[in-house]
């Protein structure tokens, strides 16, 4: 398992539930946004900040449960050395993994709940656009008959721009701290987060031109679903190759939801560093 101070394991749980909360406060108000002003972009941005919920959310229970292996290690040990010392007497063995609990129930997790993860969060991203979208290219360039877009446009363009700006905030902070070994899987949700951000900003510039340029809101809608599919596709085919992935005993691994595309966005400066380890994590060794 990914080996943690108890301190560091409350402070990345912390920061796994101020994520989830963010993410949620940005859904549910570019939802509501995105129903007064009826607006299909924003419509859009809501649902891809949907799907980034899930991932924070097991992000949050993957490092809780980490902070619950980590105390029955310590148990364990204090136990292994009050036997030794004959302080202790015990019918059980200190190390039978039967009774790890902690343990097994880590391994349950990223054996099924990580990519059952995956498999939502792509499921939302590729069967929702289908749900929710007329697939016709050439309506994006009608905003009346086509794809809906919002009467005010400056007053909208602001909270756009509020909520990509703490995105872009929690999103730097989670990407750094991610480069702490204990705290890799902060970078899934991160990586989401910092998509935020990108759409946001594309949003808020397409909002600014509004008055001026009728289609460029009704297109970045059709940017922003054609984007949202093409990272569930990505998701679907890390799930598969997920399967093939060598693994390490006792190293929680990757997150096949943590996109290698959206990993561009969010750390541009190690895009080289990001090639690498898609090449290290596909041959399983240092290419």
């Amino acid at each position: 398992m990914s080996q943690i101070t108890p301190t560091s394991d409350r402070r990345a749980r912390h920061v796994a539930a101020l994520g989830f909360f963010l993410q949620l406060v940005s859904f549910g108000g570019m939802l509501a946004l995105g129903i007064w002003s009826k607006s299909d972009a924003i419509i859009a941005l809501a649902r891809w900040m949907c799907a980034a919920i899930p991932v924070w959310a097991v992000v949050y229970l993957v490092f809780k449960q980490l902070g619950r292996v980590s105390a029955e290690e310590l148990e364990t040990a204090e136990l292994r050395r009050a036997r030794e010392a004959g302080a202790a007497d015990s019918i059980f063995e200190v190390d039978d993994e039967a009774l790890l609990l902690e343990r097994n129930r880590l391994r349950w997790m990223v054996k099924w709940m990580l990519p059952g993860t995956t498999v939502l969060v792509a499921a939302m991203l590729i069967i929702g656009q289908f749900l929710f979208w007329r697939w016709t290219l050439g309506q994006a360039w009608d905003p009346v008959a086509g794809v809906r877009h919002t009467d005010n446009p400056t007053l909208v363009m602001w909270f756009v721009v509020g909520v990509g700006f703490f995105s872009f905030l929690g999103a730097h902070y989670c990407v750094v701290l991610s480069r702490i070994p204990s705290f890799r899987l902060l970078h899934a949700g991160g990586s989401f987060m910092a998509g935020n951000a990108v759409f946001c900003l594309t949003l808020a510039i397409a909002l600014g031109a509004g008055s001026n340029i009728a289609w460029a809101e009704p297109l970045v809608a059709y940017v922003i679903r054609v984007a949202l599919v093409f990272v569930g596709i990505e998701l679907a085919v890390n799930f598969v190759l997920d399967f093939y992935r060598p693994r390490t005993a006792g190293v929680v691994p990757r997150p096949s939801f943590d996109s290698r595309i959206l990993a561009l966005i969010a750390d541009p400066g190690g895009i080289a560093k990001s090639i690498a380890e898609t090449l290290n994590y596909q041959f399983g060794f240092e290419v």
